[in-house]
């Protein structure tokens, strides 16, 4: 299995994204959240010797790892010079990897920015419009590319989780699987590895299966 970078505007949804990724069950490693260091390693194999750490929950070590190896997750917001830099140095080193982007509704993310961090609405609006449309297009000059929408997700997780996992490698567990996946929010085991749960409680409430 390739390794993976989660990118999309901040509130779309990368970290709901990314744990779901993180719990596909051939994935040995989390995906590193959000840790923005992978420029500061001179070389591919000092990344992979390196950025890597233990996971919290709760202020808890879970036993699970964190690794370059599996990927990365940067959303961004003003910092799209910052990301392009760090895609470009992502496929450099993982040519072969798959970039996966969220997308939302561009109002029920400047009013998630408002309630989390207090931004103004339409400022993030307007911020949003030209940011994604300049991610997108960077992003079409690359290979491996997934679009995906936060909406999909809540409107069908099971069947999201389920298309999602079968593209990132053949799936060969049975349906109880992916059901524990969209509904448990706190670590699991899967033979002898954590998997990291959603975590969040709210998630738990949005996240209805369907078969």
């Amino acid at each position: 299995m390739n390794n993976f970078f989660i990118t999309g505007f901040e509130r779309a949804g990368s970290t709901l994204l990314r744990r779901l990724v993180s719990m596909h069950p051939a994935l040995e490693y989390e995906l590193i959240h959000e840790k923005r260091r992978l420029l500061k390693y001179d070389t591919r194999e000092d990344a992979i010797e390196n950025y890597r750490m233990s996971v919290l929950q709760g202020g808890k070590l879970t036993g699970a790892t964190a690794s370059v190896i599996s990927g990365e997750k940067v959303p961004y917001r003003d910092n799209i010079v910052f990301v392009m830099k760090y895609i470009e140095r992502w496929k450099d080193w993982w040519p072969d990897s798959t970039i996966i982007h969220i997308d939302r509704d561009i109002t029920a993310m400047a009013k998630s920015a408002k309630r989390v961090f207090g931004r103004n609405i339409d400022e993030t609006k307007f911020i949003a419009k030209r940011n994604i449309y300049t991610i997108k297009r960077f992003l079409d000059t690359h290979t491996n590319v997934i679009w995906v929408s936060y909406e999909d997700i809540l409107a069908n997780p099971y069947h999201f989780v389920k298309n999602l996992y079968s593209v990132m490698e053949d799936f060969h567990e049975d349906d109880s699987y992916i059901h524990k996946v969209v509904t448990t929010k706190d670590t699991w085991d899967y033979k002898g590895r954590v998997k990291c749960g959603l975590r969040y409680s709210n998630s738990i409430k949005a996240l209805h299966t369907y078969e």
